[in-house]
């Protein structure tokens, strides 16, 4: 079935969510119990149809207790080790990793889902999944912003002095955080609460390694604010999806109205929410 078919058949319907993810840390584990909860309180008319995750049980502690949290919700989990995978055909084959994902698509395939949702997946998907499903992907920073893990993100936002940061969610596709934006949200990373982090390193830091920036009070100062935003946005996108104030189609992010659009800037909404959940 095309994105665009897709789109069509739930009109009206509960948003089915296929939730993809490595499981890795605690951010995983809170988008997914975030999520649960909201459906379980119909603030979110959806249904996550499956989990998957790329490790599989015993592989480490974190992503064994996501699994655990995935079946305590009633969930069967899907599981393909990345790692497990990797380790059996990488040493004599070279296209292991195409062979990966089109194991993986065929995984995803049923039952039946209108979007994917990866939250805190730590593979690249390839063109023949993301033109497959409408692939919705958390990316730490605002229009605009630094590419890269989110490690990567604040250690550039550090360095070029920035003012703002943000998050957004954006539709997948072959190219590595260069999507469509369905949706985002900004935040300052100057004022009262954070201007003393930064006057401690002067007013042009000078850092002699990215992982001496990881250290810095700052450093983790800026990921705490983009961390409480990305629950409510990404709740809020998955609302807007399944009351169809997003649409997707064959890789472009549409209006209500079928047109074109830049992303839902849901700034104010998020910094509603956080102001009440104060």
């Amino acid at each position: 079935m095309s994105q665009e078919s897709r789109a069509l058949a739930r009109s009206g319907s509960p948003l089915r969510i296929g939730w993809l993810s490595t499981g890795r840390g605690p951010g995983s584990r809170r988008l997914l119990e975030s999520t649960l909860a909201a459906i379980q309180h119909d603030e979110l008319s959806a249904s996550i149809e499956y989990v998957f995750c790329s490790r599989a049980r015993g592989e480490a502690d974190g992503s064994d207790a996501f699994l655990e949290i995935v079946e305590e919700n009633g969930i069967t989990p899907l599981t393909l080790s990345f790692r497990a995978f990797r380790e059996a055909h990488a040493p004599s084959d070279p296209d292991w990793r195409r062979r990966y994902n089109a194991d993986l698509l065929r995984l995803l395939s049923q039952p039946p889902v209108d979007v994917l949702v990866l939250a805190g997946l730590l593979l690249i998907l390839d063109e023949t999944i993301v033109t497959t499903f409408p692939t919705l992907n958390l990316h730490p920073a605002a229009p605009g912003g630094p590419v890269g893990t989110w490690q990567e993100v604040i250690r550039s936002q550090i360095q070029e002095l920035a003012s703002e940061s943000g998050a957004m969610i954006q539709l997948a596709t072959a190219a590595v955080d260069r999507g469509p934006i369905a949706a985002y949200c900004r935040f300052p990373i100057r004022g009262p609460g954070l201007d003393p982090l930064w006057s401690e390193y002067g007013a042009a830091p000078d850092f002699s390694s990215p992982d001496e920036i990881e250290t810095t009070s700052l450093f983790e100062a800026i990921r705490a604010e983009g961390v409480f935003r990305e629950v409510p946005l990404l709740i809020s996108t998955l609302r807007a999806v399944a009351n169809d104030d997003l649409r997707f189609d064959r890789g472009r992010v549409l209006d209500r109205a079928g047109q074109s659009s830049a992303g839902l800037n849901l700034t104010d909404e998020i910094e509603e929410a956080l102001n009440l959940s104060r």
